[in-house]
């Protein structure tokens, strides 16, 4: 009798798993950052920083770009930081219209990356895409190449969350 309960148990464990539907598939969710905006003199470079502290397989997808004091985007780049890695995107002056002799300058990031839906550990070994986590930073470096100011927590203007495919519908 023991043994014909565990199986019923099991019976009922496995049928239970085997009927749930599709995993939806991922969510691209995007992040915009931006620093405060920074005076810089000829001969001086702003850079920003992105860190990826995630572990695994884990991507950070990011443009970063360098806008001015009236809001124009001086110039962008797309970057990727794999898990553990750090990239970094600059400007100076001489890459901004007229080249000034100064310039107001703020940096900012678009943040893209996936997440799982739901983003925790589903039964029956399903698990989740690893999430971005990313750490940000801008700096003001001169000309002899010596950091000369470092600003760090960018303000959010909140999360995007995009859905790559529409989710199954419920069981019947």
């Amino acid at each position: 009798m023991r043994y014909t309960s565990l199986l019923f148990v099991t019976t009922i464990f496995a049928a239970a798993a085997a009927a749930q539907p599709n995993m939806p598939a991922p969510a691209t969710v995007t992040q915009q950052y931006s620093f405060v905006p920074v005076g810089i003199v000829a001969g001086q470079t702003l850079r920003v920083n992105l860190a990826n502290l995630a572990g695994g397989s884990s991507v950070c997808m990011a443009s970063i770009s360098f806008v001015n004091s009236d809001g124009t985007t001086i110039q962008t780049q797309s970057v990727t930081a794999n898990a553990g890695q750090t990239v970094s995107y600059s400007v100076q002056t001489g890459n901004i219209n007229g080249s000034p002799a100064s310039a107001e300058v703020r940096g900012t990031v678009t943040l893209t990356h996936l997440i799982s839906i739901p983003p925790f550990p589903i039964p029956g070994g399903v698990s989740p895409t690893p999430v971005c986590a990313p750490l940000m930073s801008a700096e003001i470096v001169d000309g002899n190449g010596q950091t000369a100011l470092v600003l760090t927590n960018p303000a959010s203007s909140g999360i995007t969350p995009v859905l790559v495919s529409t989710p199954p519908s419920p069981a019947q």
